[in-house]
């Protein structure tokens, strides 16, 4: 203990650690996901991280493992009424261990989420990937069928054109083959 510190002052800093420590495992026993605990016990978590196209291998998953995170697990020594007998070097190696802890079990989540967002980046590329192919073979399709209609509709005028032309050209021939006179002279 401090020689600065008085006993009222180490009985404050014990009951405001008592009420921390109270509310880390409070908060460790209620997060839950799914309805599953995700930190009151030792547990791993197992995600699938594929986007349907492959076969389900270890590749496409991913295993988190999730150790139980009550407080007296990270400040092992730092709990009721023990603040005001334990010396100064204990205290602080133990809250150091603990920051360690927590530290560590960060880190083993922090690199499983930033696995997590690279799978879902990768997905998201290969839809969008895939959303453009498919736009692009309906455009080829819509710009072929639209060429196809306007051949057709070229061949169908000219088609009518001739048919016109034909017929004009029979209302001009048959009145002079009907006056034989003509042909006689």
């Amino acid at each position: 203990a401090d020689s600065t510190t008085s006993d009222v002052s180490r009985s404050a800093i014990q009951e405001e650690a008592d009420q921390l420590i109270s509310e880390i495992d409070r908060v460790a026993n209620a997060t839950s996901f799914n309805g599953q605990s995700l930190l009151a016990a030792n547990q791993t978590v197992t995600f699938y991280v594929g986007d349907g196209g492959q076969t389900f291998t270890s590749n496409a998953t991913l295993n988190l493992s999730l150790p139980a995170s009550q407080a007296s697990q990270y400040i092992a020594g730092v709990t009721s009424a023990n603040l005001a007998t334990l010396s100064n070097d204990n205290a602080i190696a133990s809250l150091d261990l603990g920051i360690t802890s927590v530290s560590l079990q960060r880190s083993k989540i922090g690199a499983s989420q930033n696995r997590l967002e690279r799978a879902q980046s990768d997905i998201s590329s290969r839809t969008i990937a895939l959303q453009t192919a498919d736009s692009v073979i309906r455009d080829a399709d819509l710009a072929q069928e639209s060429s196809s209609l306007l051949r057709a509709r070229i061949l169908t005028q000219t088609g009518v054109s001739a048919f016109a032309q034909v017929n004009l050209l029979r209302q001009t021939i048959l009145p002079l083959l009907a006056n034989r006179s003509f042909l006689a002279s």
